[in-house]
């Protein structure tokens, strides 16, 4: 909250107050104490209803979605933490099974419950990579690097779904990524082929140079690049890469690179935020990635149209 200045607008009366964020994630607790009277009702992609709520949170969803919310809007009640629009509503959006699945058959009916219930904000902490295949010193090896597509990715019903945003006035906030594709400190993680296991780090320039395939040091995920290749979108969409408590891309956050024109920056190591109490009895925890830095923007926006409600999503 610091960081990000957050402040100037609560000293100015302004908290996100009416305005809507929808955060497309996994299971949410929506029983937070320190987000239940901020929770409105949202959408379950992966079952057709109203239910948000994780049937089980697990450990390997860690609590994503739930961590996520609390970065925009976990309230100012004296407890925890408070959101950087601490009295916006979250509109939690379940599009991953518990199982940490992508949802089956797109998410294009998330993408336009958000626009039609007045989100002003889409949050998605999340995207995709690709596996390149190597050799690390001697042992068949792998990396993973952002995918490439000028479709982001996305089916032909999710794009047409997308493109409501700009003519809804919504604002699309996409996570960079967590590949470590930047030329500052860029570190790219290698795993052994034969069974998955970590190997070592390697700097983003040094994968660049030895993978023909591999051609970019900067660059995000193709979700994230999405608004590049799609001018429809393009004055809508936000790319957000995580800087560290010095300001200082962090290392494992993907770059702008070709996002340039519409990429911004925020904090997104060691954010306290909230869990589920089902995996942390205190009910909060500290995550790393840019997937802590998107929410902060999100947050933002919220706390922009609160101010200048006249303003469009361009």
């Amino acid at each position: 909250l610091v960081t990000t200045k957050a402040y100037e607008a609560f000293d100015d009366g302004y908290d996100g107050d009416g305005i809507k964020v929808a955060v497309l994630d996994g299971g949410f607790d929506t029983a937070h104490t320190d987000l239940d009277a901020n929770i409105i009702t949202g959408y379950n992609e992966v079952d057709d209803n109203n239910t948000t709520n994780a049937a089980s949170h697990t450990a390997l969803m860690a609590g994503h979605g739930t961590h996520v919310a609390g970065i925009i809007a976990a309230e100012k009640n004296g407890t925890g933490m408070m959101g950087i629009a601490y009295n916006a509503s979250i509109m939690p959006i379940k599009i991953f099974t518990d199982a940490g699945n992508f949802v089956s058959g797109g998410i294009q009916n998330s993408i336009d419950y958000a626009t039609d219930n007045d989100a002003i904000a889409l949050n998605n902490s999340w995207g995709t990579s690709r596996t390149v295949n190597a050799t690390c010193n001697g042992v068949s090896c792998y990396v993973s690097v952002p995918a490439e597509s000028s479709t982001g990715g996305f089916s032909s019903a999710e794009r047409t779904a997308w493109a409501s945003v700009a003519t809804d006035n919504n604002v699309v906030v996409f996570a960079a990524g967590n590949n470590g594709m930047n030329s500052v400190n860029g570190q790219i993680k290698a795993y052994r082929s034969s069974d998955d296991a970590f190997l070592q780090y390697y700097d983003a320039q040094v994968v660049v140079d030895a993978l023909s395939d591999v051609s970019y040091v900067n660059r995000s995920s193709q979700e994230a690049q999405y608004g590049v290749n799609v001018s429809a979108v393009a004055e809508n969409w936000l790319n957000v890469i995580a800087v560290d408590n010095t300001n200082t891309i962090a290392s494992y956050s993907n770059a702008c690179g070709n996002t340039k024109a519409y990429c911004i920056a925020a904090p997104g190591s060691s954010i306290y935020s909230t869990v589920p109490t089902a995996l942390k009895s205190s009910g909060y925890d500290t995550f790393n990635g840019t997937s802590m830095a998107a929410p902060h923007v999100a947050g933002v926006i919220a706390v922009m149209k609160e101010k200048w409600p006249n303003l469009t999503g361009a």
